[in-house]
């Protein structure tokens, strides 16, 4: 049997208040008559004393009869012919409303960090989805410009195809460009850099230009780098015919009306 640990000198007078006053179950009044035991004559002296301040104490106070359950406990604790007290009331109901009470707070509690965490866990899958998305965004965009880059490539390198190169003029000293043409196809390709920045309202406009009349090839707008790029249909380029970019009112006209900022002269 594992013996409890020696008791404290507070721990000892506790107990010996509660064994005077019959509250001690059958395992701690053993363990009291033992500690009593092995303390000896002191702890029997201080035992006496405290068995006549209570003694004191109940004669300065009027008579009254005990709880028959704090009764029965003390006869039965000095072996007096009672039966046995009983076991402890159950709880009164309120005890249990309260308890479910709190019970249901913990839960609640509990129920509002997992939703935390939840919405916490859902704003992150969120970031994640909208950098996936940025990236799918990118992967086209990129195979997007791939395959325009190998038509362009494509358009470039074709047998029979020419290139016209484009001069920037006062307007525009820095901007250049050069028109690609496939030979019997009418189909060609602009690319221009350097533009000057576009109005909102605004695009420019390339011509095929020949003895006074001019040919509208396309519109189109630059990017924020001043790049720009113009796919070419079905163009019937005269003879000695030169191009021409001008800066015109959107969505672009029949006649141009601007000055040329690049062209093939």
């Amino acid at each position: 049997m594992i013996r409890p640990a020696k008791m404290s000198d507070d721990q000892f007078e506790e107990q010996a208040i509660s064994h005077l006053l019959g509250e001690l179950d059958v395992n701690g009044e053993i363990m009291f008559q033992e500690e009593l035991a092995r303390r000896g004559a002191p702890a029997g002296a201080m035992l006496r004393e405290f068995r006549e301040a209570l003694g004191e104490l109940a004669l300065a106070v009027a008579p009254a009869d005990p709880p028959p359950a704090l009764r029965a406990r003390v006869l039965w604790s000095i072996g007096a012919p009672v039966a046995a007290p009983d076991a402890p009331p159950a709880a009164p109901r309120t005890f249990w409303i309260w308890a479910a009470a709190a019970m249901m707070t913990a839960v609640a509690v509990g129920l509002g960090v997992w939703a935390g965490r939840l919405a916490d866990e859902r704003d992150e899958l969120r970031a994640h989805v909208g950098r996936l998305e940025e990236r799918v965004a990118a992967a086209e965009t990129a195979a997007a410009s791939s395959s325009l880059l190998r038509e362009d490539l494509e358009l470039m390198a074709a047998a029979g195809s020419t290139m016209h190169e484009l001069h920037g003029t006062d307007p525009a000293p820095e901007a250049g460009g050069r028109v690609f043409l496939s030979a019997g196809s009418g189909r060609g390709l602009l690319i221009a850099d350097g533009l000057p920045a576009l109005g909102p309202d605004r695009v420019y406009a390339l011509w095929a230009m020949e003895a006074g009349d001019a040919r509208l090839a396309g519109v189109f707008r630059s990017d924020a780098a001043g790049r720009g790029r113009l796919e070419i249909e079905d163009l019937d380029l005269p003879a000695g015919a030169i191009f021409a970019l001008t800066e015109e009112p959107a969505p672009g006209g029949e006649r141009p009306t601007g000055p040329i900022l690049l062209s093939s002269r």
